[in-house]
């Protein structure tokens, strides 16, 4: 098992965290496919006991948005407990075939997908392509990175695409050559003008929505979802079992996963003087999940971040 684990100042206490921060949506070790024969299930807490003792000095710990699965995998670090973290991930199997997934919506979602996309058709030539070398996946990854920032920006809410350093990582991801290529960049135009975009992280099987944009000018015809569909259609086509829209809810998501999947969040002293700070971090969380399963205070928090973003 590999744990990417750092020490950092909280409250002016040292606290153990998972190296990631906020642009990790999941945060977990990294463990051999037969973790389980070496520790088996109920017996991970006794092994975490000696590995935090064996770390260096911390505080407390606050182990964040943990996964219950590492890919098929059980998580160990669920067994040390903990409290729902207040988002869930979006992650579901894709079958063999596409009419196998089409038949998971409802007839009349079917004919309505088809119906937008034939009346969006019907405005001009409509195109759906993934970027074919890393000179097209570096423009397109700019484009896409910029409309979202914007987007964002426009609800009032900070992100990393409005930094130039995170810009230069996923540059430098999209300029990969083709036998290295991590990311799929993606593109659904309107007689060449842009509708949706999306950057997604492909690796062993399993595709994972990054960045995903679309023209507001065109929402009554769902251009996202169309662009969607046809993305996961391109996965299952590549042989792909896993598609993951990520972490955070968006009505859009639970149309195509019924079923999210918990993440949890492990806060514990290592000290006597961090008892204090660690009932202070499981009430913030505490608050924050009440905030989001409230879909009037989620409203009223939209509201008022995106009159912050106009002024």
């Amino acid at each position: 098992m590999l744990a990417a684990f750092g020490v950092e100042r909280r409250m002016g206490l040292r606290c153990l965290v998972w190296l990631g921060g906020r642009l990790a949506d999941y945060k977990a070790p990294l463990i051999a496919p037969d973790f389980d024969r070496h520790v088996p299930v109920g017996c991970f807490p006794a092994l975490w006991t000696r590995m935090a003792r064996a770390l260096p000095p911390h505080d407390l710990a606050v182990l964040e948005n943990q996964p219950v699965l590492l890919g098929l995998a059980a998580n160990p670090f669920i067994e040390l407990g903990g409290h729902e973290a207040p988002d869930s991930g979006y992650v579901f199997a894709l079958p063999a075939t596409w009419e196998e997934f089409a038949a998971r919506n409802r007839p009349e979602t079917r004919r309505m997908d088809r119906s937008k996309e034939r009346r969006l058709a019907e405005q001009g030539a409509l195109h759906f392509r993934i970027a074919a070398t890393p000179e097209e996946a570096v423009c397109m990854a700019e484009d896409i990175l910029e409309r979202k920032a914007g987007q964002l920006r426009a609800q009032g809410i900070a992100s990393i695409f409005e930094e130039p350093h995170y810009r230069a990582a996923y540059r430098a991801l999209a300029e990969l050559a083709p036998e290295r290529r991590l990311l799929e960049v993606a593109e659904l135009t309107l007689d060449g003008e842009f509708l949706s975009g999306s950057i997604a992280h492909v690796w062993h099987g399993r595709t994972t929505l990054m960045v995903h944009t679309y023209e507001n000018s065109f929402a009554k015809f769902s251009p996202g979802r169309i662009h969607l569909l046809k993305l996961i259609k391109t996965s299952m086509e590549a042989g792909v079992s896993l598609y993951d829209l990520s972490v955070g809810y968006a009505p859009y998501k639970e149309s195509f996963c019924q079923t999210p999947m918990p993440l949890y969040n492990y806060v514990a002293a290592a000290k006597p003087w961090g008892l204090a700070a660690a009932g202070a971090e499981r009430a913030r969380f505490g608050l924050k999940r009440a905030i989001k399963a409230n879909d009037r205070l989620m409203g009223l928090l939209r509201a008022a971040r995106a009159m912050l973003g106009r002024k």
